[in-house]
């Protein structure tokens, strides 16, 4: 729903694509449209991100696979939808309440196996609309650095840009980070066409185990929306050998006006 609802697209996204490794092989059932977006796109009216209210909400299309040693394991097709939620809680360890994302994710894996997966992610906006995450129900909350919080997303939105840092979750896992706004770029989306802010996250992580992943997400951004394209790629050492997760998800609908 911004730039910085991919950071819960990968929470979301992720975490419900990892339970279902295994699964078994499968073809890779997405397609790409041809067709010239910037023809009928809708132009950027503001670079200031969106100040999230209660109720907005996002549903995306998902097309995903999962490798191993790269070979196709299994591929999944699906949605994913975002519902915010102000000041609704849970409270972080200093007693503070924060607002939510809700994410819920429905997907069939290629043998016709279905999965559903619902994660939180903790927020607070600034008044211009800076995003601050305070943590997931995955990871619990960030305890490092002291202020409980990164910032994911600025606004106003431009470019070139970029920025980098680093934190710790109560689970123990590390991540470093870095944004980089490239672009602008035109995308279609099941809403139609828009002009975006193309954005490139880049994040390696080591969990409490010392197990280490990467993890590359390009974001495609109407800052009055959120992001109306996402696409990821996140490889992660595992006892199998190199698992690595794609994921491309593509807005089909959203209640926030435009």
């Amino acid at each position: 729903m911004s730039i910085s609802i991919a950071k819960s697209i990968k929470i979301g996204l992720l975490a419900s694509l990892i339970t279902l490794s295994g699964c078994g092989g499968g073809s890779d059932s997405s397609s790409t449209s041809t067709s010239d977006p910037s023809a009928t796109a809708r132009p950027i009216a503001t670079n200031n991100l969106r100040i999230y209210q209660s109720g907005d909400s996002i549903q995306y299309d998902v097309t995903a696979n999962i490798s191993i040693g790269g070979v196709i394991q299994d591929t999944f097709i699906g949605t994913i939808s975002y519902t915010v939620t102000l000041q609704a809680g849970p409270v972080d360890p200093a007693g503070v309440l924060h607002s939510i994302f809700s994410s819920s994710t429905n997907l069939t894996a290629s043998n016709g196996a279905p999965s559903t997966n619902v994660t939180t992610t903790y927020f607070e906006q600034d008044a211009v609309g800076n995003m601050n995450f305070y943590g997931d129900s995955t990871d619990g909350w960030i305890t490092t650095p002291a202020s409980g919080f990164y910032t994911g997303s600025k606004s106003p939105l431009t470019s070139p840009d970029s920025w980098a840092g680093s934190f710790i979750t109560q689970n123990g896992t590390a991540t470093n980070y870095s944004t980089t706004v490239v672009n602008k770029e035109f995308v279609a989306t099941g809403s139609g066409s828009f002009e975006t802010f193309k954005v490139i996250d880049n994040l390696s992580s080591t969990d409490a185990n010392g197990i280490t992943s990467s993890l590359t997400s390009t974001q495609y951004v109407v800052p009055s929306i959120g992001a109306v394209k996402v696409i990821e790629a996140e490889s992660k050492n595992t006892t199998n050998g190199l698992q690595t997760i794609t994921v491309t998800a593509i807005m089909s609908t959203t209640n926030i006006p435009f």
